[in-house]
């Protein structure tokens, strides 16, 4: 309901609207949806929120797959009109901050040409939230990750992790094509 797009690994939740479903990230990214639990079980994930979604989101065309179908978020710089789908986003290097403040989330939506600047390849594994971040990650997670190229302005790749194997430093990733591999820590 909310994108054109029917990524492998992302599950649809039921909405409120009868038989219309939506994607777990598209209803996390979009800032009118949210996700709550049902009444009746408790367990059954359902995305609200879907009729609050402004009329400009649909009109939008994602700046990756070009498509004017479905809802769009806009990259958070006041200057920058590029938008994406929530499912196009991962793989377009869209970094996406969700914080919770008094007031609820609010998310941060900052396209590849706006979010901060990474440390050097040589300097991750002294990073500490960096570090953090892939201490955390868990099998079934998405990524963004680049390649430890010289060129600053390489795109990153996007993948679910398969394994996470902290006492190595190693991430094993399998991308949307099904290739898989390990990323390794750079000394």
């Amino acid at each position: 309901m909310l994108c054109p797009n029917d990524p492998p690994n992302e599950p649809l939740l039921p909405t409120a609207e009868p038989d219309k479903f939506a994607h777990r990230i598209c209803a996390e990214y979009v800032p009118e949806t949210w996700i709550y639990q049902s009444e009746e079980d408790n367990t059954t994930s359902l995305v609200a929120g879907t009729a609050l979604i402004a009329a400009a989101r649909w009109t939008l065309k994602c700046l990756y797959c070009s498509s004017t179908r479905g809802v769009k978020f806009q990259c958070s710089m006041t200057t920058c009109c590029r938008a994406y789908h929530a499912t196009c986003a991962a793989a377009a290097g869209v970094l996406v901050e969700t914080v919770e403040d008094a007031q609820g989330v609010v998310s941060s939506y900052q396209c590849r040409y706006h979010r901060p600047r990474r440390p050097k390849v040589t300097e991750l594994e002294d990073d500490v939230a960096t570090m953090e971040f892939a201490r955390g990650v868990k099998a079934g997670d998405t990524v963004q990750a680049r390649f430890g190229a010289t060129n600053e302005n390489d795109t990153p790749f996007v993948g679910t992790v398969v394994e996470n194997c902290e006492s190595e430093e190693i991430l094993v990733i399998e991308l949307a094509t099904g290739y898989v591999f390990d990323l390794v820590a750079m000394d």
